[in-house]
């Protein structure tokens, strides 16, 4: 056997791969091939978390935005029962103002009276 006709070495000149060139070459393949199936899982799983992760962040705010509208809507209705307190503090104080002059007149009335309930 020649040299040339002998096992093929890496650094041999005529530009071919050696088989062990080769070999590493598929086990490069395989291992990126590995790599790459295992990459593409955590891609697949990361967007997953994702999707969750927008799916509560969606909700999140969706229940902040409905949580705004009822502070807006107790705030309208204090304000409300606040303007009810103010009309009937102001009707409660025409009726006691009329109450105090209803007084006042009756007792002119019965100042005016007493000269003629005396004679009776």
């Amino acid at each position: 056997m020649s040299e040339s006709e002998g096992s093929r070495k890496a650094t041999e000149d005529d530009g071919k791969p050696s088989e062990s060139d080769t070999i590493q070459k598929i086990i490069k393949f395989y291992l990126n091939h590995e790599r790459y199936q295992k990459v593409q899982i955590e891609i697949r799983e990361c967007e997953n978390k994702l999707w969750t992760e927008r799916e509560s962040y969606n909700a999140t705010w969706a229940l902040i935005n409905s949580k705004e509208k009822s502070v807006k809507d107790l705030e309208k209705k204090i304000e409300t029962l606040q303007h009810e307190i103010a009309a009937l503090v102001i009707e409660e104080s025409s009726i006691a103002d009329s109450m105090k002059r209803i007084q006042q007149k009756k007792e002119a009335l019965e100042k005016e009276l007493s000269p003629f309930q005396m004679k009776n």
